[in-house]
């Protein structure tokens, strides 16, 4: 395997984890800092580890040893976005996102969320937030179907409504808030919607209509197989290695 630096790490985004507020512990001696609620992990670590995954991986493939994949659950392909990370929709707002079943579009504007009752929903970093003024509108296009969302949502007063549309602009289900002043719900809302290729929503009062936490579940009982890009190739190899190091220091 090719020599990978740290700035082809940083450029594919390596260095972003989870949202703060869903970390594992154990991965305290591997974040580096903080940022807008999401953990940056350490590259100078990442690299050394890499190093160390390669060898053991091409090692034991010299030696013909069997590579077993475990997964210890079945579960439906999703895609999730929150504007917090180019991979999560961050750019949505200048260029669209490609995914593995096919190409998001965005129409509308990413703001820092700062609606008080969609942040005790879990909201938090950016969201997606509509344009304009009575209604204030924005919408996500998709290439390919969708069957479900789940989502948080927010505003300053009026209603909120958001529908899912199919190739021909036909509704095929909505939901309705009448009043999302304070002390209003704010999700998360599941809306179940086959072949949906537009998700659409408004807010009566303008200037604020945000949707955060968005997770998309296409239609389907699982995500396509991607063509591999060198750098899932060295994550792959990473969590192999990993592994590995996990056993030899239990067994060894």
């Amino acid at each position: 395997m090719a020599d990978v630096n740290l700035a082809q790490l940083l450029e594919a985004g390596v260095h972003f984890g989870h949202k703060a507020y869903r970390w594992n512990p154990k991965m305290f001696p591997y974040i580096y800092t903080e940022r807008n609620n999401i953990h940056i992990l350490d590259l100078v670590q990442t690299a050394q580890l890499l190093k160390r995954a390669n060898s053991y991986v091409a090692k034991a493939a010299s030696e013909e040893k069997t590579f077993l994949f475990i997964g210890t659950a079945i579960a439906q392909a999703q895609i999730y976005l929150d504007a917090d990370t180019p991979a999560t929709g961050s750019d949505l707002d200048s260029s669209p996102l490609v995914t593995p079943f096919g190409t998001i579009t965005f129409s509308g504007e990413i703001v820092i969320s700062s609606d008080p009752e969609t942040t005790a929903a879990g909201s938090s970093g950016n969201a997606f937030d509509g344009i304009g003024g009575s209604p204030a509108e924005a919408s996500l296009n998709f290439d390919f179907d969708v069957c479900s969302f789940q989502f948080v949502y927010g505003g300053n007063g009026g209603n909120f409504t958001i529908e899912a549309q199919d190739i021909s602009s036909s509704v095929i289900n909505s939901f309705t808030q009448a009043d999302t002043g304070d002390g209003q719900p704010a999700g998360p809302i599941i809306l179940l919607a086959n072949n949906t290729r537009e998700l659409y929503w408004f807010d009566t009062a303008g200037g604020y209509a945000i949707l955060d936490n968005i997770e998309i579940t296409p239609c389907g009982p699982s995500a396509p197989v991607p063509t591999l890009s060198p750098i899932a190739i060295i994550s792959l190899i990473l969590a192999m290695g990993i592994f590995g190091f996990g056993v030899l220091r239990r067994y060894c």
